[in-house]
């Protein structure tokens, strides 16, 4: 026990010293080695994390290492698809621009007969014999594409169930498209005179009607190879002379109306002729016709190779008016 401290008034003051002796209950001073662990933690956990922010610098350097490797493939992938896309529009424009024979008569006219000519086949008989002669030309056993005659004459001998672009053949297509191409070229230099227009007077498009009019005789020859093919060739050859020779009639029949009108002044003797003989018979694409046409067709059960006959009137050059059958 210690006795309390007076001041002179008397009053009394409290011994502040005698707290600073002893701590007070239930609170103890830390110790120096839990500040070191701390403080030894804190410096791990630093050197973890630069260690993580390490290997995260080097996990995005190698992530934008990949994403230049793919955009460098993509830009590739794009050049290529660039390319094929150009090319498949060639391709396509070439195939919608492709020609036809149809549209270069001139070159077609011209190049029928010289098939016939180079095969030694007499160009004056009528166009379905010198086809049926034409298929039945035969290549030589010894696989050179022409042969000479005793008078010098060169005969060709394509294969015609070949393909066109085989080496025989290509060499025969090659032999119509340079005469064709000279003896235009020779004319025009000469006479100033042009049987083939200007938009046809080129290599692609003769070489181009020449390959077409091959693959015609090619599948003329393909059904000459079968009994049911030559027999209805033969039919087919033997309609087109009885065709004719109607023809012949119902244009002396023509005459005789016309004259029968000018004589007696009665009108309509001509149509009692069969105006069907007296027209063009040609041939068209499925495209070029209407679908009436076609419907029409159907409903006739005509096949697609039938001909096909502009109207029922007469096509000579010196009528112009049409006459009703």
């Amino acid at each position: 026990m210690y006795a309390p401290n007076r001041s002179r008034s008397g009053s009394f003051v409290p011994d502040l010293h005698g707290y600073d002796r002893e701590p007070m209950r239930g609170y103890e001073r830390e110790p120096m080695h839990s500040l070191q662990a701390t403080v030894v933690q804190i410096m791990v956990d630093i050197r973890n994390l630069t260690e993580g922010k390490m290997n995260l610098e080097e996990e995005l350097t190698r992530l934008k290492e990949d994403n230049k490797t793919v955009t460098s493939r993509l830009d590739a992938l794009e050049q290529s698809f660039a390319e094929l896309r150009e090319k498949g529009e060639v391709a396509l424009k070439q195939a919608s621009s492709r020609t036809s024979s149809n549209d270069h008569t001139a070159v077609k006219s011209i190049i029928q007969p010289l098939f016939c000519q180079l095969c030694g086949i007499d160009c004056s008989r009528s166009k379905k014999v010198r086809v049926v002669a034409l298929a039945a030309v035969k290549p030589l056993d010894s696989g050179e594409p022409l042969e000479l005659t005793a008078e010098g004459v060169e005969i060709w001998h394509p294969n015609w169930l070949g393909q066109v672009d085989d080496k025989l053949n290509a060499k025969f297509i090659e032999e119509v498209t340079e005469r064709v191409y000279n003896n235009e070229k020779s004319q025009r230099e000469l006479t100033q005179v042009k049987n083939i227009p200007d938009k046809s007077f080129n290599l692609p498009i003769i070489t181009e009607c020449a390959k077409t009019y091959f693959q015609s005789i090619h599948k003329r020859a393909s059904k000459l190879q079968t009994e049911q093919g030559m027999r209805k060739a033969k039919q087919r050859l033997e309609y087109g002379q009885q065709r004719a020779r109607c023809s012949t009639v119902a244009a002396v029949q023509r005459k005789a109306a016309l004259q029968y009108k000018q004589d007696s002044g009665h009108k309509g003797a001509a149509a009692l002729i069969e105006t069907d003989l007296g027209s063009d018979v040609l041939t068209c694409n499925d495209s070029d016709v209407s679908e009436d046409t076609l419907e029409r067709r159907k409903l006739a059960e005509v096949g697609k190779s039938a001909n096909k006959v502009v109207g029922h009137a007469w096509r000579s050059i010196d009528v112009s008016c049409q006459l009703a059958c």
